[in-house]
């Protein structure tokens, strides 16, 4: 990332769980990591601090970097200051909303996410339905 004000948030526990699966079937991992970031960045919105603007919420985004990595990113200026700042009071969402939901869905939603949409991939590929 060229800019200088972007959190770094550490996603190897993802990328370690699918490395074999990756390696095997490429096509089937990609999905699936876009699948856990989706829901990472559903619930960062959900955590995200909102102010008078809404643009940290509005403006989280996701890049693929590589097959199967991909990056997380707000690229508001304030955005660092405003994830890593734990004193800061927001009435609505909280500090860290990047990191917490890439714990919370690595440390106990991940099964439960890629089993579902291995589901619905298999659902697909034999004309069941959804």
């Amino acid at each position: 990332m060229s800019n200088n004000n972007y959190i770094e948030i550490n996603t190897n526990s993802f990328n370690n769980q699918v490395t074999k699966l990756a390696n095997k079937c490429p096509q089937i991992a990609h999905a699936l990591m876009q699948t856990l970031v989706l829901a990472i960045v559903e619930m960062a919105k959900e955590q995200t601090p909102v102010g008078k603007t809404g643009l940290l919420k509005a403006n989280i985004q996701w890049e693929p970097e590589g097959n199967c990595s991909f990056i997380i990113f707000d690229p508001q200026e304030y955005a660092a200051v405003q994830h890593e700042n734990l004193g800061y009071h927001h009435d609505v969402g909280k500090a860290r909303y990047l990191a917490d939901p890439v714990a919370t869905i690595g440390m106990g939603q991940m099964p439960e996410i890629i089993a579902g949409n291995l589901l619905n991939m298999l659902n697909t590929q034999l004309g069941g339905g959804g």
